[in-house]
């Protein structure tokens, strides 16, 4: 899965409670929530999580919050300290899932009409 931001695009303001970095790793999360739903899997699936974090003392920080989703579950993990692209943009998260997608509905073929 590709990585998620920690925002909604359109909400991204430096006034919007999003600015508050445990804030903002629980809408990454919630966003992760939402993709691997879309795929028929869940956080349980994530084998593997990578964060992005803006200032190295975030990790102590935000542990707890990424107890709060990944505590069960315990994939392998690795935080990077960054500059992301948007200084509105306090981390990133980044994972990995694996399992059996649920399968979409098969649509049968329609046939040809005969005349």
């Amino acid at each position: 899965m590709g990585a998620r931001l920690g925002h909604h695009r359109l909400r991204l303001r430096q006034d919007d409670h999003l600015s508050d970095r445990a804030e903002q790793t629980r809408q990454a999360f919630r966003n992760i929530e939402a993709a691997l739903g879309q795929a028929g899997l869940t956080l349980r699936d994530v084998v593997r999580v990578r964060y992005f974090l803006t200032r190295p003392e975030d990790f102590e920080l935000l542990g707890p919050v990424f107890g709060e989703f990944l505590s069960e579950i315990r994939p392998a993990a690795t935080a990077i300290v960054c500059q992301l692209i948007d200084p509105r943009m306090l981390l990133e998260i980044e994972v990995t899932a694996r399992g059996k997608p649920k399968a979409a509905p098969r649509k049968r073929p329609t046939r040809p009409t005969r005349r």
